[in-house]
């Protein structure tokens, strides 16, 4: 018989920013793990992130013994969105980034739109793609992997969730086979990728096993060098095959 045993840790921070946008779930009973990022410069921006996080975690515990369908999952959130948009108009140009990972029948499933960030660590490594114009950029090799970092549009959405239940932006979607022993995987918004870059949280996972102080280390520079809210998720999962 197959175990997991799971542990994670995370922090937020509101940075220098007027209130923090980012939201996130860490559900170690059910082994989601859910962080959203309202877009700035609009209202309910903190609303938006709220909303999509917890109608994803609804929508993932509803359907997790089936099969999770990650449009229908964009299209109750937008539903969600809409309905509060209904009671306060208000909130008509909010939207959010969404990033969920969870486990179901040895497998690591990771559902991502927007430009906060998942990286998991077993095996194989995957990096999230960044749903932006920079990255649109680098993917038509108009600028470098190196210049991403730092560059003007790396902010500009090019996909994200909004209560426009018209819209089809589609997440980006994989699915990667638990390794035996040690598997961890990281979520984590912009304001701490300003920071740190997907390559360099890659090597630190991989140089340090102990998720508590690798968290301290990513929180403290985070801290010290990031003037955007700051969220992050860090999961290890002890994973034994045939309870080896």
């Amino acid at each position: 018989m197959n175990s997991i045993q799971n542990i994670s840790c995370f922090f937020t921070h509101q940075g220098q920013r007027a209130q923090n946008e980012d939201f996130y779930i860490a559900d170690d009973d059910n082994s989601i793990y859910i962080l959203t990022d309202g877009m700035g410069g609009y209202i309910g921006g903190e609303v938006a992130g709220r909303i999509a996080a917890h109608a994803c975690h609804d929508y993932i515990k509803k359907y997790l013994g089936d099969q999770v369908d990650s449009d229908e999952l964009l299209d109750f959130i937008r539903i969600k969105m809409k309905e509060a948009i209904r009671i306060n108009p208000i909130y008509a140009s909010m939207g959010a980034t969404l990033c969920c990972v969870y486990i179901h029948e040895g497998f690591i499933n990771a559902i991502h739109i927007g430009d906060s960030k998942i990286i998991l660590v077993t095996d194989s490594i995957y990096a999230s793609s960044d749903h932006t114009y920079a990255q649109y950029l680098i993917d038509h090799h108009i600028i470098s992997v190196d210049e991403y970092q730092h560059h003007p549009l790396r902010h500009i959405l090019t996909r994200c969730i909004t209560g426009n239940t018209q819209e089809k932006f589609k997440a980006d979607f994989c699915k990667i086979p638990l390794q035996n022993g040690l598997n961890t995987f990281f979520l984590c918004s912009d304001g701490v990728l300003e920071t740190y870059s997907a390559s360099e949280t890659i090597r630190l996972i991989k140089a340090e096993p102990d998720i508590y102080k690798l968290l301290r280390t990513i929180e403290q520079n985070t801290l010290k060098y990031s003037k955007d809210n700051a969220t992050a998720i860090l999961v290890g999962f002890n994973y034994s095959i045939n309870g080896n």
